[in-house]
């Protein structure tokens, strides 16, 4: 199957995935890297994945993820900033936010990447530190 067939859902997906891996790459490796490593992945796959993924960050598109990095005296407030842009639970919205309250930043998967800029937002009206 050629990318350009592919149902938009499913390229979309790609997108974000491919976006989320670069991130990642640039972080623990530096961006030459990161480049090397996308032209080989998207060339692989199509050009038009590469010239998407430009266009949707050229755009303005951040991924699907929010790193929390550490959260201030309001613990509820960022528990339930948790529910509200994922799709946890009580019980895995505390775990995540204990573990950033012991110092381990943590990527948080939102349920919808468009909401990525309200969501740090959020985090920071109650004292957290998001990016």
């Amino acid at each position: 199957m050629n990318y350009e067939d592919l149902d938009q859902k499913v390229k979309t997906q790609l997108i974000t995935v491919g976006y989320d891996l670069l991130k990642v790459v640039a972080e623990a490796f530096g961006p030459a890297k990161a480049e090397t490593c996308w032209n080989q992945i998207a060339d692989s796959i199509s050009p038009d994945l590469k010239y998407d993924l430009i266009m949707q960050m050229l755009s303005g598109y951040q991924g699907n993820t929010v790193t929390l990095k550490y959260i201030g005296a309001n613990f509820i407030s960022a528990i339930k900033t948790v529910r509200t842009y994922t799709d946890l639970g009580l019980k895995d919205a505390k775990l995540l936010c204990d573990d950033v309250r012991a110092g381990k930043p943590t990527a948080i998967k939102l349920i919808n990447s468009a909401l990525r800029r309200e969501c740090i937002k959020e985090f920071e009206r109650c004292g957290c530190d998001a990016v």
